[in-house]
């Protein structure tokens, strides 16, 4: 099966989505050489571009997560955010049932293979934004962009 990628211009920059005929498989805050575009990118770039117009609050497409058993807690957890919320990295490894994890849920978030739509710029420090993959000026423009005050 062969995989596909695509660029496009968003408020973040070029972002890149790279997907085979099934799921999306990443997304990159990078110009990468286009090869094509099939249904799962077209629907991909078509609600990315509603959800940064405020049309939409939550992506749905089908998505393969090619990570380890811990990394997908996480990201699984991650998505139950709702859009304008935030949840901390501590909160997030209690919920795990690791409170002593805190780390390795940062480690888990930075692997997220497909930021944005696994919303883990929802996820914050104690005291601060903590990362972001795509770097701290695109979580602040997320965070924005859902009425998040940080």
């Amino acid at each position: 099966m062969g995989y596909l990628s695509y660029f496009f211009s968003t408020p973040l920059g070029h972002i890149s989505l790279i997907a085979n005929e099934e799921a999306l498989l990443q997304v990159h805050f990078e110009k990468k050489k286009t090869t094509g575009k099939n249904w799962i990118i077209a629907e991909a770039e078509k609600q990315l571009q509603e959800y940064f117009a405020g049309k939409i609050k939550k992506i749905q497409i089908p998505i393969q997560l090619q990570v380890t058993d811990f990394q997908l807690l996480v990201l699984e957890s991650v998505q139950k955010v709702q859009f304008g919320s935030t949840i901390t990295y501590q909160k997030l490894a209690n919920i795990l049932h690791k409170p002593n994890a805190v780390r390795a849920v940062g480690q888990a978030l930075a692997a997220n293979p497909v930021p944005i739509i696994i919303p883990c710029h929802r996820v914050v420090g104690k005291n601060s934004l903590g990362g972001f993959k795509g770097g701290i000026s695109r979580k602040k423009i997320l965070l924005a962009l859902e009425k998040i005050d940080r």
